[in-house]
């Protein structure tokens, strides 16, 4: 939403709201009041001229009669009755001020205005408005209250009094539970808490499914890993698995709980541009990014290029990531865990951690694997395959020389095609 749009929904919602409470406490106690009437009436007339319902007429399909109505009803807000001081209505021309209230449609611009706000949790966008709604209607049924007699409770001497005990019988009502302290004992009355109760029931209903569906995305993300560890039991049963494959399987998807809550990041990230995408993974990994010797100098360009061309893997205890005489497609970083290198004859050479970098000398002279590199423990690991690889040193020849540097220093290590130890 542009700024100036921002703005002027604000500006409108607030006008809305304000004629919607002002108004019916004008009506109810102020009688003859002509300098107040004018105000309201040019101050109506002055929201409507900036919401400009002429052109969205114009912009409507006739086919579409809602909109249209909404459109006439924008209209005859703005005609100043008051101003028009109709002759024939003599003391009781300000009564036509209640056609005013037909503003309040355009309540939806709070909506409107919290969907604009992109700094505003989804969650909280949803839910701030009905408690923006609300307060409106119990006011307007309160009032509409006193000005019918407000029941068996009766008038009382004390407007603010009245007031309170009406909004307590509106609250009642909208609820459904109705006490009956206070109940109708004229037709007209007994014709407006039916009304009154109808409406409760549907605002009710709203509530209760929105909400609802608001405390189901609070844990939607456990909702999601639950349904996907539902299907796999399912599967795993049909298959009739072994308990040491089921228990290697539920380690996993526990391990992704408890580090991504159940998301990979493919999933969450790939409907983003690739700006987000890079900010999003620099922000996230930027410690380990800097414990790189091969990047900690580098520049915030380089950085981002790297980041959107990385992909996230995650190996399992045991996996082996590649092995000798495998071809040399990719360089791994190590964002969270351990891995093991293993010479041609399956000994241990070196145990890497979060921070370090391996694979890069079969990349950089296309020769294979010289080493088997096999995960530890669960790793959550960074590959930036061959193909992006050759376009980064295409575009940053320094990075290639900073990593032959690198690689060069590390030529004391025979056989081991991985970095040493950083951290």
């Amino acid at each position: 939403m542009r700024r100036s749009a921002r703005w002027l929904h604000i500006l409108l919602g607030i006008g809305v709201v304000v004629v919607g409470f002002w108004l019916p406490l004008r009506l109810l106690y102020l009688g003859q009041a002509p300098a107040v009437d004018w105000a309201l009436d040019l101050g109506v007339l002055g929201l409507m001229l900036l919401a400009r319902p002429w052109q969205d007429a114009q912009a409507e399909s006739p086919d579409h009669w809602l909109p249209l109505i909404r459109k006439a009803i924008d209209f005859t807000v703005m005609v100043p009755f008051d101003l028009l001081a109709l002759p024939w209505l003599g003391d009781h021309s300000y009564r036509l001020l209640a056609i005013k209230l037909l503003i309040l449609h355009r309540i939806y611009l709070v909506r409107l205005l919290f969907d604009g706000l992109g700094m505003l949790h989804p969650i909280l966008a949803r839910l701030v408005p009905i408690f923006v709604f609300l307060p409106p209607l119990v006011h307007l049924l309160s009032c509409g209250w006193i000005a019918l007699g407000s029941g068996t409770a009766g008038v009382d001497a004390s407007p603010l009094h009245a007031y309170i005990k009406a909004v307590y019988w509106a609250m009642t009502t909208l609820t459904t539970v109705g006490y009956g302290d206070i109940a109708a004992k004229t037709s007209i009355q007994m014709l407006y808490v039916c009304a009154a109760q109808l409406i409760g029931v549907a605002i009710f209903g709203f509530i209760v499914s929105n909400v609802s569906s608001i405390l189901t995305r609070l844990d939607a993300a456990r909702e999601h890993h639950m349904n996907q560890l539902d299907r796999l039991e399912t599967y795993m049963n049909y298959h009739m698995l072994p308990q040491t494959l089921r228990g290697r399987v539920r380690a996993y998807y526990r391990y992704m709980w408890q580090t991504r809550q159940g998301y990979r990041d493919d999933e969450v990230l790939g409907s983003l541009p690739p700006k987000l995408r890079a900010d999003i993974t620099l922000h996230m990994n930027l410690d380990t990014v800097r414990r790189i010797p091969l990047l900690a100098n580098a520049s915030e360009e380089l950085v981002q290029d790297i980041m959107l061309e990385l992909n996230s893997v995650v190996a399992v205890p045991g996996e082996r990531i590649f092995a000798v005489g495998d071809p040399g497609d990719a360089i791994y970083f190590i964002h969270g865990g351990e891995v093991e290198i293993l010479d041609r004859a399956d000994q241990p050479l070196a145990v890497l951690h979060s921070g370090d970098f391996f694979g890069e000398t079969a990349l950089l002279t296309g020769a294979p694997r010289s080493a088997t590199v096999r995960a530890l423990q669960f790793c959550d690991l960074y590959v930036l395959p061959k193909a992006a690889f050759d376009q980064v040193v295409v575009r940053y020849p320094e990075f290639q020389q900073e990593l032959l540097v690198l690689t060069r220093g590390r030529e004391g290590m025979p056989g081991v095609d991985t970095a040493q130890r950083t951290t």
